[in-house]
């Protein structure tokens, strides 16, 4: 509604119940292959959870991030 004459498409790349080494695998060819301009990245709930290591974590994250802004994609977590 606030940018009328904008095209702005949304796409959700989510999937329930993945950990970061899940997303990390498959960002390439899920989310990056789109080009997008920004990426929202909900991560590391899973991981918490499921009482995951917090330095396998924490080294998924900073891969995927790396990742994205490599693309030049804005990124917000």
């Amino acid at each position: 509604d606030r940018f009328p004459n904008q095209p702005i498409a949304v796409i959700n790349r989510g999937v329930n119940g993945e950990e970061a080494a899940d997303m990390v695998k498959r960002l390439d060819h899920s989310v990056l292959a789109e080009r997008p301009d920004l990426i929202l990245w909900q991560v590391g709930a899973n991981a918490v959870l499921r009482d995951t290591e917090i330095p396998v974590v924490r080294s998924d994250i900073l891969e995927g991030l790396r990742r994205m802004k490599a693309s030049g994609a804005d990124v917000i977590l």
